[in-house]
């Protein structure tokens, strides 16, 4: 069979999740864009979609948009055809605990970090330290404490001279009110490099950002 008339079958199964009736003109125009909110979406995502049907991560967002619509079973569909053509691939199983979350569906997105932080990296460039990190950013503020409590410790573990990854958790963690915990990884931060002028300023900076959200929220009555 030639080049011409071969499809890979996950290729394959990616078109066929966007249905043939969908169509965005050419030149769309101001009119297209100012449609009904839901119909936009749609048709966005799965235009999106068909324009480069081999994306794994593109799919998951095509998922991402379905779900906001309240189309669980498509959505599924959809993150199940991703996992299948990336299995092992940190930031197709990221993406989709984030669509998860963003929408309140928190165990389902605990699945999928636990996926993402479970994932076979022989081979790859990943690190599971940063892996565990960058889900313990995610769920920290997602106010997922204890979970996320854990990743970071054991990326810690891990490595034991990572301020930046030690940094971002704990501005995480102070944004979300967790100023313990916060103080905790300021702390290490500050022995993993205590002579980086970053490292001080960083911490600066997190109390800077939680000194203008507040003053920006209305005070109580």
């Amino acid at each position: 069979m030639s080049a011409r008339g071969w499809m890979d079958p996950i290729c394959l199964g990616l078109l066929l999740l966007v249905p043939a009736s969908a169509q965005v003109p050419k030149v769309p125009d101001a009119a297209f864009f100012s449609q009904d909110r839901k119909v936009l979406m749609r048709q966005c995502a799965e235009e999106a979609l068909r324009l480069d049907p081999k994306d794994s991560h593109l799919l998951v967002e095509y998922g991402d948009t379905l779900l906001a619509l309240g189309e669980r079973p498509k959505a599924e569909e959809a993150f199940a055809k991703a996992v299948s053509a990336k299995p092992d691939d940190p930031q197709t199983h990221h993406l989709i605990g984030l669509a998860w979350l963003r929408k309140g569906f928190r165990p389902e997105a605990l699945k999928a970090y636990d996926a993402m932080v479970s994932v076979e990296l022989s081979g790859r460039y990943e690190r599971l330290k940063n892996i565990l990190n960058k889900a313990a950013v995610d769920l920290i503020a997602a106010g997922e404490v204890k979970v996320a409590a854990d990743y970071q410790e054991r990326s810690y573990q891990l490595d034991k001279s990572d301020a930046n990854n030690f940094l971002e958790f704990g501005r995480a963690a102070l944004l979300a009110g967790e100023k313990d915990l916060a103080a905790l990884y300021f702390a290490r931060a500050a022995k993993a490099d205590p002579d980086d002028v970053d490292v001080w300023l960083e911490v600066a900076n997190a109390h800077a950002a939680v000194l203008l959200r507040n003053a920006k929220q209305p005070a109580a009555k």
